[in-house]
């Protein structure tokens, strides 16, 4: 499961955000997964820039772990932050990408597979 926890998606400062950033209740095993729902869900931004028009969307910055806190997303985004959060925890996790959209699942207390988003 070790590849579940190093290959993620952000870089290690990412990681290190999520270490100072994600919520407090989230901060264990059996909620960390729930850490996806940080991300709002929101089909455009602000200026009204579709979330289809890739770094548009987030005004040209790079879709850091920040970035898509602070700016939202759909699915993909979703679902990549959380299991970036779980892995900076040390919780084995990744997107599962699907038809028409992106999930993740992420290794539980009880070493279950939790499926979020």
């Amino acid at each position: 499961h070790l590849r579940y926890i190093v290959g993620s998606w952000h870089a290690d400062g990412c990681l290190e955000w999520a270490r100072a950033n994600v919520d407090g209740e989230l901060r264990c095993p059996e909620k960390i997964g729930r850490a996806a729902q940080m991300v709002r869900y929101r089909d455009f931004n602000d200026s009204g820039v579709s979330v289809q028009d890739g770094l548009r969307f987030y005004d040209g910055k790079k879709s850091t772990m920040p970035v898509m806190h602070s700016y939202g997303g759909v699915c993909g985004a979703i679902s990549k932050f959380g299991a970036s959060a779980c892995q900076a925890f040390g919780v084995p996790a990744m997107p599962v990408g699907q038809p028409g959209h992106c999930a993740m699942i992420w290794r539980g207390a009880e070493g279950e597979w939790l499926l979020e988003n």
